[in-house]
């Protein structure tokens, strides 16, 4: 090892006479999405770069994405991870002996890209669309809470064996599965911003929503052929179905709707009613 300047003269100046080729690509300041095709190309030979690491590579000025990278713990030894990176990487079901090119922060990103992207969109221009349309400070520091919130949510209604996992022939839950995760958390998130206060309720009866997911799975997601259209069918029948369920178990009879709407009048006006109503 040597210092250029301890180098031969003649070595020194074939260095600094070597031409160098270089592309000046202009007028890209505006186009992520070229940046992130050019930036693909160029670092797939070799060893490829998967597409966790492109966007890495691409939106690492992002605020939403810097939060997601840390809340996966990418940034960090694992001898420095936090309780709540810990925690994340439990729901997501990481092994111990961690996970190789950001797989972590790759599956908190497919959750976000279907969760607020167009459907029909693949799963990587629809993560792709959401960093494009997410990209401010105000954001990002929520993020992590609506991650933690949904997946704690999935871990209460399926349990530490039918979260995120495929199913087998048999009934019996397995691995991790993508799709899995994708519709339950997405279904979960529903429940959260749809039904707030119906969500005690649902999770009074441990375990109670396994059977209608594990027939939903038989006929939906096992064999079926796996795609970004099917998968996108797929989380729009599974909330159909939570949403009839949760309206014919859940819903207020008349008595206790009316109850309710007596309790929630003016003083005044509630004994006005109750009089009409003798």
């Amino acid at each position: 090892n040597r210092y250029f300047s301890e180098l031969p003269e003649t070595v020194r100046e074939r260095i600094q006479n070597t031409l160098i080729p270089v592309t000046r690509i202009e007028g890209l300041q505006d186009n992520r999405a070229a940046v992130y095709e050019l930036f693909r190309r160029y670092n797939t030979g070799g060893t490829n770069l998967n597409g966790a690491e492109i966007r890495h590579a691409v939106f690492h000025e992002n605020p939403c994405h810097q939060a997601l990278f840390r809340l996966a713990g990418e940034d960090r030894m694992k001898d420095e991870y936090s309780q709540e990176i810990k925690r994340v990487r439990e729901l997501l079901r990481i092994s111990k002996k961690g996970a190789k090119g950001f797989s972590t922060y790759d599956k908190i990103c497919r959750y976000f890209g279907y969760k607020y992207s167009t459907k029909g969109m693949t799963t990587s221009i629809a993560i792709h669309n959401f960093f494009e349309l997410h990209d401010a400070e105000d954001l990002a520091s929520g993020l992590a809470k609506e991650f933690i919130k949904t997946a704690e949510l999935c871990h209460d209604l399926f349990g530490p064996k039918y979260r995120f996992s495929k199913i087998k022939e048999d009934g019996t839950p397995g691995g991790f599965a993508a799709w899995a995760y994708t519709i339950q958390m997405i279904g979960a998130r529903h429940i959260l911003d749809a039904h707030p206060d119906t969500k005690s309720k649902i999770l009074e009866e441990e375990g109670v929503v396994i059977p209608i997911w594990t027939e939903f799975y038989m006929e939906h997601v096992f064999n079926q052929r796996q795609n970004s259209t099917t998968l996108w069918g797929s989380q729009e029948e599974w909330v159909r179905r939570l949403e009839n369920w949760i309206n014919n178990s859940f819903s207020d009879t008349e008595k206790e709707s009316a109850i309710n709407l007596l309790s929630e009048m003016e003083p005044q006006l509630r004994r006005g009613a109750i009089n009409k109503l003798k």
